[in-house]
C-alpha cells in the first residue's frame, strides 16, 4: 500500500483493489492519528472536505455512507446541505443495538 492507501485500515487492500475498474473513486482520512509517512486528508469529514473531493451535484453521483450511525447521519445531512439528491445517497450503520 502507498503513503496514499492506507494498507492498515479496514478492508483497506480489498477497497483499493476495486478502485477505477469499477467505476469507483476511494478517498481515505484518518480521523485520529495518521501512521508515519501519510500524505492524504487528516481530519473529521466535514463539508470543505466533500467540496474539494466532488463530484458536485450537479453530476448527480451515487455516494455510498457506512459507518457508525452519528457518523452516516453526519455525512449524509452535509452532502444534502451541499446539494446532493437524497434519493442518491445510501448509506449503512452499524454500531451496538438498542437494549
Amino acid at each position: 500500500m502507498s503513503a496514499r492507501t492506507p494498507g492498515d485500515a479496514l478492508f483497506g487492500r480489498d477497497l483499493a483493489g476495486l478502485g477505477p475498474a469499477e467505476g469507483l473513486e476511494l478517498r481515505w482520512t484518518y480521523t485520529r492519528a495518521a501512521p508515519p509517512g501519510w500524505t492524504g486528508w487528516e481530519r473529521r469529514v466535514d463539508a470543505a472536505m466533500l467540496e474539494a473531493l466532488g463530484p458536485p451535484p450537479a453530476a448527480r453521483p451515487l455516494a455510498f455512507v457506512c459507518g457508525s450511525t452519528p457518523f452516516v447521519e453526519h455525512v449524509a445531512g452535509l452532502l444534502v446541505d451541499a446539494g446532493h439528491d437524497p434519493g442518491r445517497i445510501h448509506t449503512e450503520r452499524f454500531g451496538p443495538s438498542a437494549a
